[in-house]
């Protein structure tokens, strides 16, 4: 499948793996592709990302933000007797302080020339995997011969993942950038 990969939409896919490993997430899942998405050059999925007002540093924020849990969630487990902060210092006290955050990624140089750290293979969330295949399907559908990065945004866009979705709607609500994506992909047609 990665045959049809443009270059742009490799180099999506590669910089989610590298943002995903980045932030010390255990996966890729879809925001990583979304993050991808929008450093892979310039084209329609990138366009609509920035003019919805995207830029990667704000996403790179929202998710690692995404992967914290809110107070909503401290309070649910603390109602069926797990207290987070005595997790914490039990963990620290057996293990270390910082024993949560674990050790710095060593950095090496990427295929594209930014740092990365080194680690073995980080896999894809079922959603991610969804939307890149999504992605085949909305080309193949369109009937164009490539997969594009705009194909991957809509693959996220379709497949509805939840964290991503969130994720998207803090600036847009998810339909209508999808819309908006279609509109400017069938202009750069």
């Amino acid at each position: 499948m990665f045959e049809r990969f443009t270059r742009s939409a490799r180099e999506a896919v590669v910089r989610a793996k590298v943002e995903a490993e980045m932030a010390d997430s255990a996966v890729i899942d879809s925001r990583h592709l979304v993050l991808g998405v929008l450093q892979a050059g310039d084209g329609p999925a990138v366009t609509v990302l920035r003019e919805a007002g995207f830029d990667a540093a704000e996403l790179r924020r929202a998710v690692r933000e995404g992967d914290e849990l809110s107070d909503a969630d401290a309070e649910a487990l603390r109602s069926i007797g797990i207290d987070l902060d005595a997790v914490r210092a039990s963990l620290e006290q057996n293990f270390g302080e910082g024993a949560l955050e674990g050790p710095e990624p060593e950095e090496t140089a990427g295929i594209f020339g930014w740092m990365k750290p080194a680690r073995g293979h980080t896999p894809f969330t079922r959603d991610a995997k969804k939307s890149i295949e999504l992605a085949l399907r909305q080309a193949v559908h369109r009937k164009d011969g490539e997969i594009r990065p705009e194909h991957l945004l809509l693959g996220v866009l379709t497949g509805g993942e939840p964290a991503a979705a969130r994720m998207i709607e803090s600036k847009i609500a998810v339909a209508d950038l999808r819309t908006r994506l279609l509109e400017e992909m069938g202009r750069a047609a």
